[in-house]
């Protein structure tokens, strides 16, 4: 079942992750209800013309920088610590950042130019997509374990793989399809066996899906014309 939530321009990111004009915003899975307003919220936002990290301890909180970098962050994700944010640099290396004395480190990595980088939930594993010819619409999506350093293809589909997000659970991650210039769909691979499920079917593009802990999947389309908020259960 599908449900539009209609606005100007709006864009799902991360469990509880919003994008809305000019920040980027993450609510930590520290908190079990997702909706909490105790929780912790790390967003984007551009500082001296660059996008850096900014945090707020729960809603009510005011805003501190976190990240003083001299290139762009593009994507932030949550450990489930509550208190480390995984970050996707420009450059496509990943850093770690504490959120709470601002203190940054570089993941160590065997590949260059990550894209879309999302630890999961049991905070070693982080999916990515990564290009794997010389083109810029063939990408797939790889996972990473931090702890024994293995790295494995989930995906060998034609086009572009892109935008991962985890299932609380760990148990699937679900990402962008496109093989064509009008269409990126919504799919889901189960981590462990490989199997495949395609979710949505030419409905134009789709951006930053996001699994609730039911089941719902969120996401941005532009399906009707404009680009709103949908859910499908």
């Amino acid at each position: 079942m599908l449900q539009r939530f209609p606005s100007r321009k709006a864009f799902f990111l991360g469990v509880v992750c919003l994008t809305l004009g000019s920040m980027m915003l993450g609510c930590s899975p520290s908190s079990s209800g997702g909706g909490s307003t105790t929780a912790p919220i790390a967003f984007l936002a551009q500082a001296d013309g660059v996008w850096q990290v900014w945090w707020m301890k729960s809603s009510q909180s005011q805003p501190e920088r976190v990240t003083h970098l001299n290139q762009d962050i593009v994507r932030l994700s949550w450990f489930p610590n509550g208190r480390e944010l995984l970050l996707n640099m420009q450059d496509g290396k990943l850093l770690k950042a504490d959120a709470t004395n601002g203190d940054v480190a570089e993941i160590e990595f065997p590949d260059r130019d990550v894209q879309d980088a999302v630890i999961g939930p049991d905070g070693r594993r982080i999916a990515y997509s990564i290009s794997i010819a010389d083109s810029t619409d063939r990408n797939d999506i790889w996972l990473f374990d931090t702890a024994t350093r293995e790295r494995r293809k989930l995906t060998a589909m034609p086009g572009l793989q892109h935008e991962p997000a985890w299932s609380r659970d760990g148990r699937w991650i679900y990402f962008l399809s496109g093989a064509g210039p009008q269409s990126h769909d919504i799919w889901r691979i189960e981590v462990e066996t490989g199997n495949k499920e395609q979710l949505t079917v030419n409905a134009l593009y789709h951006f930053d899906p996001a699994a609730l802990a039911d089941g719902t999947v969120v996401y941005s389309s532009n399906r009707d014309g404009d680009y709103d908020l949908w859910l499908s259960r």
